[in-house]
């Protein structure tokens, strides 16, 4: 019995810290903490579980503090997320409207812009919003959804031009004009990368 206590003790150890993977969080001061952070993937989490070591104490950081985490996922492979603002273009003379509330957004894509995400959900409805990015603002603009969603291509068409003008003036003119026609988010960054990018 003596022997099996430890192994019991060290197996529900392992599980109560399975939930927590290496990374790094960057607080809005600059401040940069390594360690352990509680792997989530919703968007409204007000507080973040933190450990410097797997056996230390957990701390709750305020999600409201924070700007960035960035997960280890093994593999060479890490999982970035943004806190910003969710923001839309209201109309096609391009008035923007920036919420008040702060979400979680993965990180899709990141160049000169990020492309950034999350999920949306409803009764029965279940779709992943893309928004874009520009590194400088606290928020991000959305500009389409992943899969087929009906007017898709409209979507995409009426909110480019606003999002890009000034950032890249030849896709916004080609998004305008109808010259280039993207089916979806992807494509965006192809043409993006091959016209504009540095």
């Amino acid at each position: 019995m003596r022997k099996i206590l430890p192994v019991i003790f060290i197996l529900c150890a392992t599980i109560a810290q399975a939930g927590f993977k290496k990374g790094k969080v960057i607080f809005l001061n600059g401040d940069v903490r390594e360690g352990y952070i509680e792997y989530f993937d919703k968007v409204e989490v007000k507080k973040v579980s933190f450990k410097t070591t797997l056996q230390s104490e957990k701390e709750k950081l305020q999600s409201d503090d924070l700007k960035e985490i960035i997960w280890d996922m093994g593999g060479g492979k890490s999982k970035r997320i943004l806190r910003l603002k969710a923001a839309e273009i209201r109309n096609k003379e391009g008035r923007l409207k920036v919420f008040d509330d702060k979400f979680w957004f993965s990180v899709f894509y990141s160049g000169d812009f990020e492309v950034v995400s999350f999920l949306t959900t409803g009764s029965g409805f279940n779709a992943e919003s893309y928004y874009i990015h520009w590194k400088d603002d606290d928020y991000a603009t959305l500009i389409a959804m992943a899969g087929r969603v009906i007017g898709q291509k409209k979507i995409i068409r009426d909110r480019g031009p606003h999002i890009f003008k000034g950032k890249c003036d030849a896709l916004a003119d080609a998004l305008k004009n109808k010259t280039f026609e993207p089916e979806n988010i992807d494509e965006i960054i192809t043409w993006y990368e091959k016209n504009c990018g540095k």
